[in-house]
């Protein structure tokens, strides 16, 4: 069934020689021009298209005539979800617009999500803060079903714009009684504001929040030891009835809690755990605690990603967990003493060759990882996805590496659709110019 009988031509980008205007109007229908009207069209044809184009395209396309204007202007769908983005450059225009859509449209957002640009030059930042007080303080009215602002880094503002971002939070948390999604990685918030901010959450959101995304929501500990306030937060979790994904640092788990999770209603089933190293103790969830929490969440998925040494990996990757993707960057110190990349590569083939299906690795150290890598890719019976940036003593690696993970797409793809004819045809489709890379491997030098 055809919906579209006209189809709409630029002329923006043809050429201004008479051969080719002409060649182009013999293609043009002989109607008048007025049978080219967007109001022809239905409008929720035309709202269900603009659902799918970002902020600045509706903008444009706002430009083009009063109709297609007021019909974006006076549709709340619209603006029910959108990606806006903030910078502390020294002449940020984006936050401009930024702050005009919260005052526009603030009252329709749904679901929000705000990205923060940090300068390269700013690793102190000061102005991300001061630029959240000012957007957040522009959403009035708003009933949000889904908050995530990533990148904030807010710990070396001052106290008072601190204090006003969680008076504005905790306000905006207030008004949102059915919030579903909330995150804030890599905030680094102090304990005690970011407790506070979570404290709300848990008291608004606790029987509709289904995903919770904490990864660098506090400043890491710098003598290594859990403070007395995590206590809070994991008890905050704890009353969440209807989580389903959850995103922590590892530094905020204990024992304790990881078998209360166990024995709570909620049902797991995607938790990323992220484990930044720093100089202090080193913390290591027992294995009976994850054995307990995988039986209770026998459907749970386990990421780990993290920035240690080879021992500290090892120590942290426990056989008992479903993991699902492991992205490591490894930081290999003085002691020579400590185990080598090799075996941080044999620990995974050995553990999770039945469930890892993603992996990355970043090193800068030559270590001879060629002969336990490709081991690994070949002996991983999901593994799709492999992202690699070392020195290799061989160029050729990708290539090997490259076709192993084809054939094991290809081989993945039969089996999901065996009763296609045309096997050719099912084959190019999944190594076809559509789908994502397999291997991404860069030699450093």
């Amino acid at each position: 069934m055809k919906i579209f009988k006209k189809i709409y031509i630029t002329t923006k980008y043809l050429p201004e020689n008479g051969q080719a205007k002409q060649k182009f109007n013999l293609k043009l229908p002989n109607n008048s021009m007025s049978s080219y009207l967007p109001d022809q069209i239905p409008q929720h044809i035309l709202l269900q298209i603009f659902t799918y184009l970002d902020s600045t395209d509706l903008l444009r396309l706002a430009g083009v005539c009063k109709y297609l204007r007021d019909l974006i202007f006076t549709s709340p769908q619209i603006w029910r979800t959108i990606r806006l983005k903030l910078s502390c450059s020294q002449y940020p225009l984006c936050n401009k617009s930024a702050l005009w859509y919260a005052k526009l449209f603030g009252i329709h957002f749904r679901k929000l999500r705000i990205d923060c640009d940090h300068v390269c030059e700013h690793i102190f930042c000061k102005t991300m803060a001061v630029c959240l007080r000012n957007f957040l303080l522009s959403l009035r009215q708003t009933t949000l079903t889904s908050l995530v602002v990533k990148f904030g880094q807010i710990t070396h503002a001052s106290v008072a714009v601190v204090f006003r971002l969680v008076e504005i939070l905790t306000r905006i948390l207030t008004r949102c009684r059915d919030l579903q999604h909330f995150g804030m990685p890599w905030a680094l918030w102090t304990v005690q504001d970011g407790s506070k901010v979570l404290d709300t959450l848990w008291s608004t959101s606790r029987g509709s929040l289904k995903s919770l995304r904490l990864e660098g929501y506090f400043v890491p500990p710098k003598d290594g030891r859990r403070p007395a306030e995590f206590d809070r937060v994991t008890t905050g979790i704890l009353s969440l009835t209807h989580l389903t994904k959850l995103c922590i640092d590892y530094c905020v788990l204990n024992d304790a809690f990881v078998n209360s999770l166990s024995r709570a209603n909620t049902k797991i089933k995607m938790l990323m755990l992220f484990d930044v190293d720093f100089n202090g103790a080193l913390t290591i969830i027992s294995k009976n605690a994850w054995l307990n929490l995988t039986q209770a969440c026998s459907e749970m998925k386990v990421s780990f990603i993290t920035n240690g040494s080879p021992e500290r990996i090892i120590a942290k990757l426990e056989p008992v967990l479903n993991v699902h993707t492991i992205r490591i960057y490894v930081d290999v110190s003085a002691n020579r003493n400590a185990p080598k990349i090799g075996e941080v590569l044999r620990h995974i083939t050995t553990n999770f060759s039945r469930s890892l299906v993603k992996f990355e690795m970043t090193v800068d150290v030559d270590d001879r990882i060629t002969t336990s890598l490709v081991h690994l890719v070949r002996h991983c019976q999901h593994l799709v996805h492999v992202k690699i940036k070392a020195k290799f003593p061989n160029p050729k690696i990708k290539e090997t590496i490259l076709k192993l993970i084809q054939n094991r797409r290809r081989q993945i793809y039969l089996r999901k659709y065996p009763n296609t004819a045309n096997k050719r045809a099912r084959t190019s489709k999944a190594n076809g110019p559509g789908s994502s890379p397999a291997v991404a491997i860069e030699r450093m030098s």
